[in-house]
């Protein structure tokens, strides 16, 4: 707990949490959508959100030099301004909607890419050498329980609102199965609106990430104005 006396680990911290939940939680639901109101199989959902690992794999190299450069917390807050609206286009997305359309997915990506990186890397900067294993393992777990929290959000929300829609029988995780084309055509509307709900609550901790990391940006620039005491302590010790 001695860690978050840093206002830069404290700020990465809580990013981090948000970013987790926002992330991972939005990874469940795009294949939910693809299957459920789209119709397609789980291969085809899959291949369809690919573009937003393409996005996030050719991003990473050039986030992490841009990391060690100018500080994680601007490389976040870029990635999340990326990551935003990508994630608020999602929310109109229909049954009928252009895949050319969805590619935003690739947008969304560039953001990813960005952003959980540079904020899981960014503390090491204002951390002294024998605290980095500690931090590494409060990053880990904090990361892994935002994903929970998040996934456990937008798996509920749907499931909950699609049950309203279709009746109790939707709610039991068999909605695709059983569903003919025929009612996926009559209830494609409704469902949307449903999924439509639930990326709001991927958008919220997205916008709520925006102020630690914003603190996080400014605790990096105050470390590197200031004199490097803490370097000087690394190499007393």
């Amino acid at each position: 707990m001695r860690l978050f006396r840093s206002v830069g680990f404290s700020a990465a911290a809580a990013t981090t949490v948000l970013l987790g939940a926002a992330l991972f939680g939005a990874m469940l639901l795009l294949p939910l959508y693809y299957q459920v109101d789209r119709g397609e199989a789980a291969l085809g959902g899959g291949l369809l959100i690919a573009s937003q690992g393409i996005g996030a794999a050719l991003v990473m190299p050039v986030s992490g030099r841009l990391t060690d450069r100018i500080g994680g917390g601007r490389v976040t807050l870029f990635g999340i301004s990326e990551m935003t609206p990508a994630t608020v286009s999602l929310v109109g997305a229909g049954p009928t909607s252009s895949y050319t359309c969805l590619a935003v997915l690739l947008v969304r990506g560039i953001g990813f890419g960005c952003s959980m990186m540079a904020a899981m890397a960014s503390p090491y900067a204002v951390l002294r050498r024998d605290q980095v294993p500690e931090a590494t393992s409060v990053l880990s777990t904090l990361q892994r329980a935002g994903g929970s929290i998040g996934t456990a959000l937008l798996a509920v929300v749907p499931s909950d609102q699609a049950g309203a829609v279709l009746g109790s029988g939707a709610a039991d995780g068999g909605v695709r199965q059983t569903l003919s084309p025929t009612v996926r055509a009559q209830v494609a509307a409704p469902l949307v609106t449903a999924f439509g709900n639930t990326f709001w609550c991927a958008v919220g901790p997205l916008l709520l990430a925006l102020i630690p990391v914003s603190v996080l940006a400014m605790a990096e620039r105050r470390e590197r104005d200031a004199p490097d005491v803490r370097k000087l302590e690394t190499v007393a010790t």
